[in-house]
């Protein structure tokens, strides 16, 4: 902005450009392509059966896939919400509405092998107990959920019957409460395996979960003691109440430092928990309680790594799904016509998960209430009397919208997965690989008009 002379100059320069592309410029035709008006749903989990009832209601014939005999995923292993909304009976209800509705086809105890072609025309094949089915469809919605973070042997004590994890102690709660009549002080340990160098990442509920475990434990038995060990309590939004509560109620909170872990060992057949209560400029706190309750985090389902490369889609370094932009298209992949909802893209509350499986067949039903997508003018194209069979295009090409027909010893494009990046083009060494509105004659023309000058 100094250079106000010299930056006229560059503009004079760059128009100079434009006006010798322009004259060299050519019509762009997109393509269409039809449009299957049926979807696929992979994992049979609160997101999957949410997305999946959407579709259904909304006239498409979906069909949903569970690995599990059963459907729910983490849904099963949770009673209430923090806010004391009845999960279970949400299960049942959602359970029952996809048993019976007639537009979807439920696969259980069943795995998608592979997934073929691109937005609006895929083939998958489905493998089932009684063998393989094969099945078309126009968009695919990945639900495949997370898991539970499972401690390694002698982790905060795990392996002894006295240590286990939240989800083992709202089990017990729920279906066995006689097993925790004679526990008197429990305490409880935040982020086991979570925001470490392994999983660098926060949980997002695992704070929530203590809490409500908490509080239900004190209304249950008031005079037992509960200690919550935590390096921070993000009980987020309107939860912090709960959080607020919990203390009212007489659960005490110590607080840890991330270089001072609490230690859980058995002494003298008693279990003990020492702590350094960073609220306490660092004094070591000893407690021994009848029971020690892991919060364990949320970690990615390791068959995304197998289904990723299936469905042409990107991973995190932590393995969970990655979407095409955070808060463009939080739930689409860069892969046109596969959407992501739930524990499958990043840990997160069970009412987050159905609201983005919501959004992700809100997305779909775009695509399928379409007869035919229309795919981008700027795509590649091969000269196939100029194809060396280098196959070059093909190996470079992110999309994988490439092929090489062997028979005609030619590359061909498929314009439907083409998102015109030039890979290809860049790569072409005969020059038969171009790119639409920007073909080698288009692009020396502008070097041209920049060497000659003003």
């Amino acid at each position: 902005m100094d250079m106000p002379e010299l930056a006229t100059d560059k503009a004079k320069m760059l128009v100079k450009m434009g006006i010798q592309k322009a004259a060299l410029l050519e019509p762009l035709a997109d393509g269409v392509s039809p449009v299957t008006p049926r979807a696929l749903v992979i994992g049979g989990g609160a997101a999957g059966m949410t997305a999946a009832l959407q579709l259904a209601d909304a006239g498409f014939t979906t069909y949903l896939v569970e690995k599990e005999r059963e459907l729910g995923g983490n849904m099963r292993h949770i009673t209430t919400t923090l806010e004391g909304a009845d999960v279970a009976a949400k299960l049942d209800e959602l359970t029952r509405c996809v048993l019976a509705h007639r537009n979807i086809g439920l696969y259980l105890g069943s795995e998608v092998e592979s997934v073929d072609g691109f937005v609006g025309k895929f083939h998958s094949t489905i493998g089932t107990p009684e063998g393989d089915v094969e099945v078309d469809h126009g968009i695919v919605v990945v639900a495949t959920g997370g898991l539970e973070y499972e401690p390694a042997a002698g982790e905060y004590g795990w392996g002894d019957p006295r240590v286990i994890t939240q989800t083992e102690l709202e089990r017990r709660i729920d279906e066995e409460p006689s097993s925790l009549e004679g526990v008197r002080d429990v305490v409880m340990v935040q982020c086991v395996g979570s925001r470490n160098e392994e999983h660098p990442y926060c949980s997002k509920i695992c704070c929530g979960v203590a809490v409500k475990n908490a509080l239900t434990l004190a209304k249950a038995a008031p005079d037992a003691r509960m200690n919550v060990c935590y390096r921070d309590m993000r009980t987020y939004g309107l939860a912090e109440d709960k959080y607020l509560e919990a203390r009212d109620a007489g659960v005490n909170f110590i607080r840890f430092e991330e270089d001072s872990l609490p230690e859980v060992k058995d002494v003298f057949g008693n279990v003990q928990v020492r702590v350094a209560d960073a609220n306490l400029r660092g004094e070591e706190v000893v407690l021994n309680p009848d029971l020690v309750v892991l919060s364990c985090g949320v970690v990615s389902n390791p068959d995304a790594r197998t289904l990723a490369p299936r469905l042409k889609v990107p991973l995190t370094a932590d393995g969970f799904f990655l979407e095409a932009h955070v808060k463009l298209r939080p739930v689409d992949f860069s892969t046109g016509g596969v959407f992501l909802a739930g524990l499958a893209h990043f840990p997160k509350h069970l009412s987050e998960s159905m609201t983005q499986a919501s959004a992700a067949a809100t997305r779909a039903e775009s695509v399928l209430s379409k007869p035919d997508v229309v795919t981008e003018g700027i795509v590649a194209s091969v000269d196939a009397s100029m194809c060396s069979g280098c196959r070059k295009c093909v190996a470079v090409c992110s999309y994988e919208a490439i092929s090489f027909d062997e028979e005609a010893g030619v590359a061909v494009v498929n314009r439907s997965l083409c998102k015109g990046c030039g890979a290809c083009s860049a790569a072409c060494s005969s020059g038969a690989n171009r790119l639409a509105g920007y073909k080698s004659e288009q692009i020396i023309a502008q070097v041209k008009a920049a060497c000659a000058g003003l």
